[in-house]
């Protein structure tokens, strides 16, 4: 490894000869996958700084073709140098992973990945599609037994994942998810809305997209009252949370009395509202036995 000067000056530009595939090891050295290099080089924190925020400017200047183009060859090039490492190599790469995404950083590459999600309504479709598609891609590869076996090993870390995150971590992923998602409420809960609105000003807020900041349960109520009663309102369809109606097993929480019941755990009572429900004649007389 060489360093090139430029002017008299050292060039923070590290040149790395194109050498066989390795890894970074546990003493930190020199790393490389398929010439890509991986350098552990201890930065003073002003360095790292002014490295980032010379890295961010380029990169706001750049179009978002020329910034996908980039990203893919940084994953392919990963992808590629992954694909000749040995075992042994790859529990090392697995390890120095771990390190290097520390919570704050997984913080920040999710808040980053939503405002653009939020900005760039096209990419979330593209990214449905794309995931789709590779999803259908790889199931054909397999047999009915090996789809059902590694669906059930992702359902089982998700969960084991998910239980070891704090309730505060928990309403945190629960509201990145929800903003990037972009929802807009439907059409019975714009008629909620609009009634509350005129009829209770100032008592609700809508919530379903998480714009309220509340997550119970984690659960996320469609409007909550804010002006100090604990009481939320969900509007629910039938086809999604009624067991007769719906093609599909529910799950206790989603329907009317396990939300109702889930809510309570944590101290809110809860009024639900049925799509069919949401009519003048009907809301006032539900809307006012709860406020009464």
């Amino acid at each position: 490894m060489k360093r090139k000067s430029n002017s008299g000056r050292k060039s923070r530009q590290i040149v790395v000869d194109r050498v066989k595939p390795n890894i970074v090891d546990s003493e930190g050295s020199t790393s490389l996958i398929r010439g890509a290099p991986f350098v552990k080089k201890k930065y003073s924190l002003n360095i790292r700084k002014k490295m980032s925020e010379s890295a961010k400017k380029r990169w706001a200047t750049i179009s978002p073709e020329e910034r996908f183009a980039i990203s893919s060859k940084i994953s392919a090039t990963v992808k590629a140098g992954y694909k000749n490492m040995n075992q042994k190599q790859r529990q090392e790469f697995s390890v120095i992973r771990k390190k290097a995404l520390t919570p704050e950083v997984r913080e920040r590459i999710a808040s980053n990945v939503s405002i653009f999600l939020q900005s760039n309504p096209d990419a979330i479709e593209n990214l449905r599609v794309k995931g789709g598609n590779a999803s259908r891609k790889y199931h054909s590869t397999k047999t009915e037994e090996e789809r059902d076996r590694r669906a059930k090993a992702i359902s089982k870390g998700v969960k084991r994942e998910w239980a070891s995150c704090s309730e505060e971590e928990k309403e945190k992923r629960i509201t990145r998810f929800m903003k990037s998602l972009s929802i807009r409420p439907t059409k019975p809960e714009k008629i909620v809305g609009q009634y509350l609105d005129k009829n209770y000003p100032g008592e609700w807020k809508y919530n379903g997209d998480t714009s309220a900041g509340v997550v119970l349960a984690g659960l996320v109520p469609d409007f909550v009252n804010v002006n100090g009663k604990k009481l939320v309102i969900e509007v629910f369809g039938r086809f999604f949370h009624d067991p007769a109606v719906s093609t599909r097993q529910l799950k206790w929480e989603r329907t009317e009395q396990g939300r109702v019941d889930t809510f309570k755990t944590v101290g809110f009572d809860c009024v639900i509202i049925w799509e069919d429900e949401c009519n003048d004649m009907d809301l006032k007389r539900i809307l006012t036995e709860v406020q009464g």
